[in-house]
């Protein structure tokens, strides 16, 4: 069973092997791809595919990682990706997202978080959830905040698309402040 999202300006689901070509587009991009750990760069279409493949599993279990992020629209527009999953050794429930460039700053990636917080903490019964955010990337940093995440320190994780580990500031939301 497949969940569908929506906010005021954004449908969020579980993307469709037709965005493939949409999704390498805007993942195409070493300013994207270099704030994510496992995304790699060049980002090819056969990444695409792979990506809305398990994107697309992952609705049919718990782990509803996989939204792919549309713009509201006759025919909606696929503009990113945010979702909730388990990530790294500690497989600790971790909020990740990522929004290609022609749409930053409009605010579309704190109101794709924000509805797959409510969810994830409603419909999966999370007592917290981690995230994560790199030095260099202040946006990010400030969406966490905003949405009440806290610093928890600093950590390491190796980034697939500069070949190398790099340093990043660990949050943690817990459900009790989320309500």
């Amino acid at each position: 069973m497949t969940i569908s999202l929506e906010t005021g300006r954004l449908l969020l689901q579980a993307p469709d092997l037709e965005d493939a070509v949409d999704v390498m587009v805007l993942a195409n991009n070493p300013r994207v791809t270099a704030m994510l750990a496992s995304m790699p760069f060049p980002y090819r279409f056969s990444d695409a595919l792979a990506w809305i493949r398990f994107a697309r599993a992952s609705h049919a279990g718990r782990s509803r990682r996989g939204f792919g992020i549309y713009l509201k629209a006759r025919r909606p527009e696929f503009i990113g990706s945010c979702g909730v999953g388990p990530f790294g050794a500690d497989s600790e429930p971790h909020l990740g997202y990522w929004i290609g460039e022609p749409h930053w700053g409009r605010g579309y990636a704190q109101e794709a978080a924000r509805a797959v917080l409510t969810h994830s903490f409603a419909a999966l019964a999370l007592p917290a959830i981690h995230s994560g955010a790199r030095p260099d990337n202040p946006a990010s940093r400030a969406i966490l905040q905003k949405l009440g995440f806290r610093h928890r320190g600093a950590g390491s994780v190796y980034s697939t698309a500069r070949r190398r580990i790099e340093i990043v500031d660990l949050f943690r939301l817990d459900a009790v402040e989320w309500k």
